[in-house]
């Protein structure tokens, strides 16, 4: 771990954390990392860890907002995804709507798209902004401001849009070694936003207007990061990609694999791993 320093991965809904967690959990130790995905619950119980348990951990992910470092006894790193806010409406409608496991699945699936982005949920509101100020959603006047602050001052992050660029930024940044990866929860079967109809596309943007400036924001910082490494980057992302293009073919044929198993050998197999 670089010197010591914690890391916080806010984690926004449908902008390829899924992909990005295995990449990052390659990267330290298991018991120094604490998943807080179901709030309050998740960080109650991370709060009442008795305290030389809570000194281990070292990296926190989870659908939570900015302002966690306060909870870890290092200094910390903060790291996010950002993407487009139109996009991440329809992949996360679409997402809920295919996933029977999802807590909102039964109440999404007699929505339609427009009913969804109509809805008032947290999810669907200027959701990136609130995360990543740290600010309610009713802190509006206020929240903008913080979130551009803090991804200008506090937190690394990319564009789920430019996943490879922001992985190689971040492998730089965080000193990680091995970030070839395949894709996770990847929402099949959507429509591109050129095909969804107008008034749901207008109610998104009316939710989403903060998010819609801070995705612009974060864009043109990014671009400027990016073109400050000059092009012999570029010259490394394109060599990533050729390589990582097989090891995701590798890695689709080896879960293949092991979901043909049968659920002993599976269960087996968990298990020694466990013990790694």
């Amino acid at each position: 771990m670089q010197n010591d320093r914690g890391l916080i991965f806010i984690h926004i809904p449908k902008t390829a954390g899924s992909t990005l967690r295995p990449i990052m959990d390659r990267h330290y130790p298991r018991p120094a990392i604490c998943k807080l995905d179901f709030l309050p619950r998740d960080l109650d119980a991370f709060l009442r860890l008795p305290d030389q348990a809570r000194l281990r951990i070292r990296v926190l992910q989870g659908h939570f907002p900015f302002g966690l470092h306060e909870h870890l006894s290092v200094p910390a790193d903060y790291l996010t995804l950002l993407r487009d806010p139109v996009n991440r409406i329809i992949s996360m409608y679409y997402w809920i709507h295919g996933n029977d496991d999802h807590v909102l699945n039964t109440l999404v699936r007699s929505m339609t798209l427009r009913d969804f982005a109509d809805s008032g949920f947290e999810i669907t509101t200027n959701h990136q902004t609130s995360l990543i100020s740290g600010l309610p959603t009713n802190a509006a006047d206020q929240s903008l401001a913080v979130a551009k602050q803090n991804l200008q001052g506090q937190i690394t992050f990319g564009l789920n849009e430019r996943f490879d660029e922001s992985l190689l930024l971040f492998k730089k940044r965080l000193g990680w070694k091995h970030v070839v990866y395949s894709r996770r929860n990847v929402t099949k079967s959507r429509p591109g936003s050129n095909e969804v109809p107008a008034s749901a596309l207008e109610v998104i943007r009316k939710h989403n207007s903060l998010d819609l400036e801070l995705y612009e924001f974060a864009r043109q910082t990014f671009d400027e990061t990016i073109h400050a490494l000059g092009p012999s980057f570029q010259d490394e992302v394109r060599r990533f990609q050729r390589v990582n293009s097989i090891w995701a073919r590798f890695d689709k044929g080896r879960h293949a694999l092991r979901r043909s198993l049968p659920a002993p050998v599976k269960a087996g197999l968990k298990k020694a791993l466990r013990r790694r």
